[in-house]
């Protein structure tokens, strides 16, 4: 069951009035009749598409192969604040929970969406040092975490073997994990019933332009597209969508054996293992997949990958990630590699979110942790293209500052 969109008041909903400069580049135009078109239809983009037809634009959402092909498809998709090293954004990081809770509820609390927890917990004395400040940063913020004992993990997560954990546990109740695929399925519905075109196998060649200003969008076969705003969600093809129009917006290059933008995710075969939420400890990430599936990722195992990389996941790293989920989770001691993929992350250069306006007609939005942080920036991007406002948040994320930096 859907209903319209549900009102909600989050920290980060401080705006100040839209600089009359920027409320130009839209012109006078009515919302109701305001035409935007948003580019890419990952997590992030599909969501986007959401919120601005929900607020009264006429929509359309076009994407080059089908939803969820590209990175949000090979995702780990976690939506969490715990892991260190996400400081320059955690203020969206703790915002997402709270606004993803808002939209599954919207679509009727689907079991795409499981907001139960992360267990985590570091071994190495300065890993755990840098996490517990990481605790102490998220508690200024109002996130919920908690440390708990091995008893007390059990009664989280039964299966989990933690005896032989050196540092803290930490308990994230509020986090989580989503399945892609299933969840754009339910975006997208949400989204035509509120008015969204979707238009999947097109590819968009180029950026239309009036002097400065972008003007709409040139489809692969040279058909042409106008728009008041077009909205670029492109991920890891940010740079090569917005170089040719003069627009610097420089993201990390996946090519490279060495890039760390290449991630690892192994799928095991179904196991009975009991796991409810996410785990990240001792080197090495899981959380449930469906069907007795458990989905897996280490980053010291990527850092091998990018060693060995030639053009597929090397399976004795597969391997090696199975045998520590055999060693961590009572009942996956059967556990066997299903499939391994290797998952290219949209990843900006300088490792922040890039949102907002690029040039008169042009906003843009491209990001690591997409799954996390797409239900707040969906609700902010809307309020600034439909209101004429600027989030302050956001206004620190803005892809001017690659031009102020050259």
């Amino acid at each position: 069951m859907r209903a319209g969109c549900a009102s909600a008041t989050w920290s980060t909903r401080s705006t100040r009035s839209w600089p009359r400069s920027t409320r130009a580049c839209w012109g006078p135009r009515p919302v109701a009749h305001q035409r935007i078109i948003v580019v890419g239809a990952g997590i992030v983009g599909s969501v986007v598409a959401l919120r601005l037809a929900q607020r009264g634009a006429a929509v359309t959402l076009i994407e080059a192969a089908t939803p969820g092909s590209g990175t949000s498809g090979s995702s780990f998709a976690w939506i969490d604040a715990s892991h260190p090293g996400l400081e320059s954004y955690l203020d969206i990081n703790v915002d997402s929970h709270p606004a993803w809770r808002e939209l599954g509820a919207e679509l009727g609390d689907p079991s795409w969406l499981a907001l139960t927890g992360t267990i985590m917990w570091e071994d190495e004395p300065a890993a755990q040092a840098t996490l517990e400040r990481h605790v102490g940063l998220l508690r200024d913020l109002g996130h919920p975490v908690q440390a708990v004992t091995p008893a007390q993990a059990a009664l989280l997560e039964p299966d989990l073997v933690t005896d032989d954990a050196a540092g803290t546990l930490w308990h994230f109740p509020t986090e989580g994990y989503l399945q892609p695929v299933a969840a754009l399925g339910d975006l997208l519905a949400l989204g035509r019933d509120a008015g969204l075109t979707v238009r999947e196998g097109t590819r968009v060649t180029g950026l239309l332009r009036d002097g400065e200003a972008v003007t709409g969008v040139e489809l692969e076969g040279g058909q042409r597209l106008p728009a008041d705003v077009v909205v670029s969600c492109v991920g890891r093809f940010t740079q090569e969508l917005l170089a040719p129009a003069g627009i610097d917006v420089p993201m990390v290059d996946a090519e490279p054996a060495d890039s760390p933008a290449v991630g690892l995710l192994v799928l095991t075969t179904p196991v009975p293992a009991r796991l409810r939420g996410v785990v990240m400890g001792d080197g090495l990430m899981l959380r449930p997949d469906g069907a007795g599936r458990l989905l897996l990722h280490s980053d010291a195992i990527d850092a091998r990958v990018r060693e060995q990389l030639a053009t597929a996941a090397p399976p004795t790293l597969s391997e090696e990630l199975v045998a520590l989920v055999r060693a961590r989770l009572r009942g996956a001691g059967a556990a066997q590699v299903q499939s391994a993929r290797l998952g290219l992350r949209a990843l900006p250069a300088d490792h922040r979110p890039v949102v907002g306006l690029a040039r008169d007609g042009l906003y843009v939005v491209a990001t690591h942790s997409g799954v996390t942080l797409a239900a707040v920036l969906g609700r902010l991007v809307a309020e600034e293209l439909i209101d004429h406002r600027q989030s302050e948040v956001l206004a620190r994320y803005a892809p001017a500052r690659f031009q102020e930096a050259a």
